[in-house]
């Protein structure tokens, strides 16, 4: 069995209460599914990160592509260069920010950021932790 929900998320500003497991259909994109939320409260903005287990990190990377993709059908754009965050995507839609990587098996990311650079942030925080979590299983 891979880690629970809330051990995929870094500690620090979590809000630990607010973990759960959207089954299909996340963020109304049919091919993503089993992905865990959680919510943080960073410099006075709420943001919702994300994780999702997949079977391997080509799925994961697949997976993260075909979404991007997504975004950009729905009117999304890649934001502006520079990021402080050149791991992933970033996409602008509809006035926020949605930041998607990969880190071995997990597709992750920041849904509906207002701020982008908090955003950055948090996505950087995200990768490192489940970078611990990939070493330490």
């Amino acid at each position: 069995t891979g880690p629970n929900g809330a051990s995929l998320f870094p500690p620090e500003q979590l809000s630990p209460d607010s973990i759960q497991l959207l089954a299909a259909d996340v963020f109304g994109f049919q091919q993503l599914n089993s992905v865990y939320t959680a919510s943080y409260g960073e410099h006075d903005s709420a943001l919702v990160a994300f994780v999702s287990p997949r079977s391997s990190p080509e799925e994961a990377r697949a997976l993260a592509l075909a979404y991007g993709h997504f975004l950009i059908q729905f009117g999304g754009q890649p934001a502006p260069e520079p990021y402080s965050f050149e791991a992933g995507q970033i996409i602008e839609i509809m006035d926020t920010y949605e930041v998607v990587f990969t880190s071995g098996v997990y597709l992750a990311g920041v849904h509906e950021a207002e701020n982008r650079a908090i955003a950055e942030q948090l996505a950087h925080r995200l990768m490192r932790h489940l970078m611990k979590v990939t070493d330490g299983s």
